[in-house]
C-alpha cells in the first residue's frame, strides 16, 4: 500500500464522492442509554453491508449535509501511514 499511496487516495475519494452522490439517511444505535455508552452512526449505501462507525462527534441525518469530503494520505516511515479527513457540511 505505501509503494502506491497516491493511488490509494485517488480511490478512496473517489468512492467517498460516489457514496455522497447517494444521499441517504443515517443513524444512530446506541449500546445502553448513559452518556458514557457507546454509539454508532450507520447508513445503507446500496452495498454488499451496512456501513457503521463509531460516533466521532458529528451529529448528521443524511449524506446530503455534507457538501465535500476528502482524505489525504501521508507515509510516515516504512510501515506507517497518516490519514487526514476535511469534511464540509452544507449551511443551508
Amino acid at each position: 500500500m505505501i509503494e502506491d499511496i497516491a493511488e490509494v487516495e485517488q480511490k478512496v475519494n473517489a468512492v467517498l464522492q460516489i457514496w455522497l452522490s447517494k444521499e441517504v439517511d443515517i443513524t444512530m444505535r446506541l449500546e445502553g442509554d448513559k452518556l458514557t455508552d457507546s454509539r454508532y452512526w450507520g447508513c445503507d449505501l446500496g452495498e454488499d453491508h451496512y456501513a457503521e462507525i463509531p460516533c466521532g462527534g458529528t451529529h448528521i441525518e443524511n449524506t446530503k449535509e455534507i457538501s465535500g469530503l476528502r482524505v489525504s494520505l501521508r507515509q510516515l516511515d516504512g510501515q506507517n501511514i497518516e490519514m487526514h479527513t476535511v469534511v464540509n457540511g452544507n449551511t443551508q
